[in-house]
């Protein structure tokens, strides 16, 4: 756990039956959580940070590693995207078993896992975790791209809270408003679409 690129550790306010308590959550990006000895760090990581939510990107993970082995003994539910036509990419979604949650399904086109979580009647919280690999062609990327940002603009079309994590390896957007950086076209589509104008 300790060689992932990108760690947030946050919380998400969650309505009980008579106060509101805090669900811990993470986000990072694993570099392959099938590498050995992977698994065992990230349980027990999830243990003692006692995560109600992990989201994974770069999970590099196949039907090798199953579903259950990622339940951590069916502590999770496990809501995962594995890329299925190269090595690499993925994404996943553990939420612990005391928190009712629905898989929202979006296209098979981007490596994308989202779920709505129920904070409370009527309250709900959408929690995106997305992947955007740097490699291929620019035709491709640009494809790629297209996909995502279709994906993503489907999956916030909602009235209840987002948030989005993962890794879109894109390190010339200047995240407080819409500038580029670089010259590529896809961070442009992106941007774009990240931060609609009227």
């Amino acid at each position: 756990m300790s060689k992932h690129k990108y760690e947030t550790v946050s919380s998400l306010p969650r309505s009980g039956s008579q106060n509101t308590t805090l669900l811990h959550c993470i986000s990072f990006n694993s570099s392959s959580i099938v590498k050995s000895g992977a698994c065992d760090a990230l349980h027990s990581y999830c243990l003692t940070l006692d995560l109600a939510l992990v989201c994974i990107s770069e999970t590099h993970a196949t039907d090798t590693l199953t579903s259950a082995e990622l339940s951590f003994g069916g502590r999770y539910a496990v809501f995962r995207k594995d890329r299925l036509d190269r090595r690499g990419g993925g994404v996943c979604i553990l939420v612990r078993k005391d928190i009712q949650c629905n898989e929202i399904v979006s296209s098979v086109n981007s490596e994308i896992v989202a779920i709505d979580i129920f904070c409370g009647s009527p309250q709900l919280h959408r929690l995106i975790c997305a992947y955007f690999s740097p490699t291929g062609s620019s035709p491709e990327l640009t494809v790629r791209m297209r996909n995502l940002c279709a994906d993503l603009d489907f999956l916030l079309s909602c009235d209840n809270p987002v948030t989005l994590v993962g890794d879109f390896n894109q390190p010339n957007i200047n995240w407080d408003g819409p500038v580029v950086g670089g010259k590529l076209r896809r961070n442009t589509f992106f941007i774009l679409s990240a931060f609609p104008r009227d």
